[in-house]
């Protein structure tokens, strides 16, 4: 059983009207596999299925919530409909776009759909943070208060967001059921957002692993752990049993995520990736970074995604 590493098309779908294309150009690349991400509009999906029935041994490792992206939603953006939000309605919009997902990827065959959980609609702490960060005030007492700060604002303000997520899980459990797939829920870069391992601890002591799993975003743990949040190694010591995916990139320290590997100063010695032949381990790269690198790098790529850093 060969490891599946492959590339997202987060990379290339704002470049094409047309999904084929999409598809196309990742299987030149001579990856593996696909992530169909959000971000690929619904007129797109016709042609992703005619790309992937012209590539067939291009396979798809999973769907990124929301895919395709509803009609509805005019910028390409995952957090359009959150489930945590207060409001019925755009808790219906969150789920409903879900379903649409799971259809797609029952249709296509696949069993794996990330998914993000909404997040606390408060002021974001890191803007203070980076404020001080780049005055080179990282290690200072001022900001070690804010950290304390924050984690008791959230931890004060969390509760009313987080039931309405809680809301949306069983609706969710049933889903997964009814169509086959296994939910990764992806941690994310700002501290405000769901979840924070507590929060995954109080998902899966309720719900079997066949529905809900961990997906491990290593950039966005990366920033969390360069913020002074939760350390990096944190998230596998805590999910690494229990892990259905990885999404991989470099970050530039303390924010900018999505680089091409080695271009940041993420510790990828930490995330032994070695460790993980079974988990579906998935590229991440910003639209900027160049076709030839990609191109030029691709073996290399796929090392690090299997075995980590050469030692």
């Amino acid at each position: 059983q060969a490891q599946m590493i492959a590339l997202s098309t987060c990379w290339n779908s704002g470049r094409y009207r047309d999904g084929e294309h999409v598809i196309a150009e990742i299987a030149e690349l001579g990856f593996e596999a696909v992530e169909l991400s959000h971000g690929l509009k619904l007129s797109m999906a016709d042609g992703l299925l005619d790309g992937l029935k012209k590539h067939p041994q291009l396979k798809v490792s999973s769907l990124h919530n929301f895919c395709p992206m509803p009609a509805t939603i005019m910028v390409d953006d995952p957090n359009a409909y959150e489930f945590s939000s207060g409001s019925p309605a755009e808790q219906e919009r969150a789920l409903t776009a879900t379903r649409q997902t799971c259809e797609f990827a029952q249709q296509i065959g696949v069993t794996r759909v990330v998914l993000h959980l909404g997040s606390i609609p408060i002021p974001e702490p890191e803007k203070e943070l980076k404020r001080l960060i780049f005055a080179g005030r990282h290690e200072t007492e001022p900001y070690q208060r804010l950290l304390d700060d924050a984690r008791r604002e959230r931890e004060r303000l969390a509760p009313l967001a987080w039931q309405n997520v809680r809301k949306c899980l069983p609706v969710l459990a049933e889903m997964a059921e009814m169509f086959g797939v296994t939910f990764g829920l992806e941690n994310q870069p700002r501290f405000t957002d769901f979840p924070l391992p507590h929060e995954l601890h109080n998902v899966f002591s309720e719900y079997p692993e066949d529905q809900f799993q961990f997906w491990l975003d290593v950039g966005h743990a990366q920033i969390q752990d360069f913020m002074g949040f939760t350390p990096l190694s944190h998230w596998q010591e805590e999910f690494g049993h229990r892990l259905l995916g990885f999404h991989l990139h470099d970050v530039r320290f303390p924010c900018f995520d999505h680089q091409y590997p080695g271009l940041g100063d993420s510790n990828w010695d930490q995330l032994r990736l070695d460790k993980y032949p079974d988990t579906v381990k998935i590229w991440e790269l910003n639209p900027n970074v160049p076709r030839y690198m990609i191109e030029e790098g691709r073996q290399e790529m796929i090392e690090l995604a299997m075995h980590g850093p050469k030692k």
